[in-house]
């Protein structure tokens, strides 16, 4: 969960920092301004967590959507409103990670408006060493979302 909140806030042009382990033993993609909060009990969202830029952009985060219609196993879910900001990080995510992207969730049909095959469990959710230090290369990689991107998914935007 915390990889995708680095992402977003990534996707953002928050600033990134490469954090050492106190053990020295490598490091871990850093995005500053990002936060994951659990719901309150009481809340009803047991399943969900809270991701937070800036404090300002809030996400819901579902990691256990394997119960909707068509959700594979293990799949997770965000919920955003369907703006031009959130279909370019939605597709950034689906890019990095793989899965399928719902802008037009009132469709006649199941079919996702953005696919990418899933990625391996290895390459987005790694527990070796050099695995994993890979996939935190990559979240120092990403750029922030472009004008042109937003440009395009302001076609698809409902808000």
């Amino acid at each position: 969960m915390r990889d995708v909140a680095d992402i977003i806030g990534a996707c953002l042009g928050q600033p990134k920092t490469k954090r050492p382990f106190s053990s020295g033993n490598g490091w871990a993609a850093d995005v500053d301004g990002v936060g994951v909060s659990s719901f309150r009990k009481d809340s009803g969202l047991a399943s969900c967590a809270q991701i937070t830029v800036k404090d300002k952009m809030y996400v819901m985060f579902h990691f256990e959507a394997s119960h909707y219609s068509g959700v594979p196993r293990g799949a997770k879910l965000l919920m955003p409103r369907a703006t031009a900001q959130w279909i370019a990080i939605g597709k950034r995510l689906v890019d990095f990670f793989g899965g399928d992207l719902f802008w037009n969730d009132c469709a006649d049909n199941d079919k996702p408006d953005y696919s990418v095959r899933w990625k391996s469990p290895s390459k987005v959710s790694p527990d070796g060493n050099k695995p994993w230090q890979d996939l935190q290369e990559r979240i120092m990689a990403i750029e922030p979302i472009t004008k042109a991107e937003l440009a395009e998914a302001q076609t698809h935007a409902a808000y």
